[in-house]
């Protein structure tokens, strides 16, 4: 074979594989467009174009923003491997010893529940199934320390057995002002929103002082709006009157929405359940 007919087949080969490659990367293109990573991205590049940021710090905004993007997509491609969650949790234990221990102290809680792998903020999430229900727990709260250490030491371990996707907002007013549970509650359902990306489909307003004696009571919203709390203790587990709905209350997102949340306008302790029953009966 001469020199010339040799650099022809050379030729011809890498020819031959350069177009192979471009197939191949036309193809591996068209499967990743499809996926939601991708699209993501694309939607963050679309917007960078339009708007043309003139600083760094912008540029640095949309770059954080697409990135958080990526996080949510890579989570929902592993979950998608995942099955959804039992409708019964096969770790709950039903009744409950309650200690209501006042001098347990925040790192001691911490250390009784490192096994659970709490996140920074309280909230956590199964990690071998999809979650059934996505729910925040709004808690307004004033000058009730020891309350809220032993609400914390028990509800933790278990929202975990519930295997729920959960989240605990601790909603405090500046000192100088009233007690307004109404208005704490509704700061609660929006901040926890805000803050979690619209993560939230069920929304649990919890007084600190109540806590559940039976784990199978799961922190959920059904169709209609639920008082947990209509057998508490102090009552001699008994309604003291038919229209309460405070203590521990659950309602949906969509829910909240329709009756406009909790009034603002009760100032102390008292009215904002019953203003909020008349609300869901109409």
């Amino acid at each position: 074979m001469n020199l010339k007919k040799l650099v022809y087949s050379k030729k011809k080969i890498f020819g031959t594989c350069l177009l192979i490659l471009n197939l191949l990367s036309f193809l591996l293109y068209l499967t990743v467009k499809k996926s939601n990573i991708v699209i993501l991205n694309d939607n963050f590049d679309q917007k960078r174009i339009e708007e043309k940021p003139n600083s760094s710090k912008q540029l640095s905004e949309n770059y954080s923003q697409s990135l958080k993007s990526v996080n949510y997509a890579i989570k929902e491609t592993n979950d998608s491997k995942k099955n959804q969650c039992a409708l019964i949790p096969e770790k709950l234990v039903g009744r409950l010893k309650i200690d209501t221990n006042s001098s347990v102290t925040l790192k001691q809680i911490e250390s009784e529940n490192k096994n659970l792998n709490i996140t920074n903020g309280g909230m956590w999430s199964p990690s071998d199934c999809i979650a059934r229900h996505k729910v925040a727990i709004i808690i307004p709260f004033r000058n009730r320390d020891i309350n809220l250490k032993i609400f914390l030491r028990h509800i933790h371990p278990i929202l975990c057995r519930q295997q729920i996707d959960y989240g605990i907002f601790i909603i405090e007013p500046i000192q100088n002002i009233t007690f307004n549970r109404g208005l704490l509650m509704n700061i609660g359902f929006i901040e926890s929103l805000n803050k979690t990306n619209q993560r939230w489909d069920c929304f649990v307003f919890h007084d600190v002082d109540l806590i559940p004696e039976d784990d199978r009571n799961i922190y959920s919203c059904p169709e209609q709006p639920r008082h947990m709390s209509s057998a508490v203790s102090t009552f001699h587990y008994r309604l003291p009157y038919e229209t309460i709905f405070g203590g521990v209350s659950a309602l949906t997102k969509d829910q909240m929405k329709k009756v406009n949340g909790y009034s603002n306008m009760y100032f102390g302790w008292g009215g904002f359940s019953v203003k909020m029953m008349i609300s869901e009966q109409e």
